[in-house]
């Protein structure tokens, strides 16, 4: 992102809907899969880089912007910047 000018910071939620892989097994209904991902030893920064490949690997017609959201939440606080990930620099 480029910008011009002064800058501030926002939290801003992000939601995609993508395809991913997981076992093949009985188990793996939808309450294992959510545990997976947002409560099990898996780190979302394995995501965050499969989806940096992804992008890599398509091309700017291939844009997932038909399968992603983005909402404004509020401006950001300084315990915001401590705690979230910083995207972007002033």
């Amino acid at each position: 992102m480029s910008l011009t000018g002064p800058t501030k910071k926002v939290v801003i939620r992000v939601v995609s809907e993508m395809v991913v892989s997981v076992p093949d097994d009985p188990q793996w209904d939808a309450n294992l899969v959510n545990f997976h991902f947002n409560d099990g030893s898996y780190c979302l920064s394995n995501l965050w880089r499969e989806m940096g490949e992804w992008a890599d690997d398509h091309d700017e017609n291939e844009c997932p912007c038909s399968c992603t959201n983005v909402e404004f939440l509020r401006d950001a606080t300084e315990a915001d910047c401590k705690e979230l990930p910083i995207i972007g620099s002033d």
